[in-house]
């Protein structure tokens, strides 16, 4: 997306707006982001993105861990993407900690 190889974020964000659901959807959006290292700027397309799983993959990119498992537990994807955010996070013991915790409190043993 050109705006966001110009940085022009507030431009994004309008031309994103313009649209309840934008012909191509909010993937390219949060990709532009993200390719532009702006994380913060991406999870507010990735936040609008329809399918789950492409959100969490998204959420995993920007290292939004927290995100990802709320989702992953929402869908009760207990035995392939919440491993797979935990080992993603694997480097932050702390986080992977209360991930971890989070996912045993909703009842899920790992």
């Amino acid at each position: 997306m050109a705006l966001g190889k110009i940085g022009d974020w507030n431009g994004l964000q309008k031309f994103a707006a313009k649209a309840k659901t934008p012909p191509i959807g909010f993937i390219p959006f949060a990709r532009a982001c993200i390719d532009n290292n702006k994380p913060f700027q991406a999870a507010k397309y990735i936040s609008r993105v329809r399918d789950d799983n492409k959100q969490i993959d998204l959420y995993i990119q920007v290292k939004m861990f927290t995100e990802a498992t709320e989702i992953a537990l929402r869908r009760r994807d207990f035995h392939h993407r919440i491993p797979e955010i935990l080992r993603a996070c694997d480097s932050d013991r702390d986080l992977q900690g209360r991930l971890l915790s989070k996912v045993r409190q909703a009842g899920v043993q790992i």
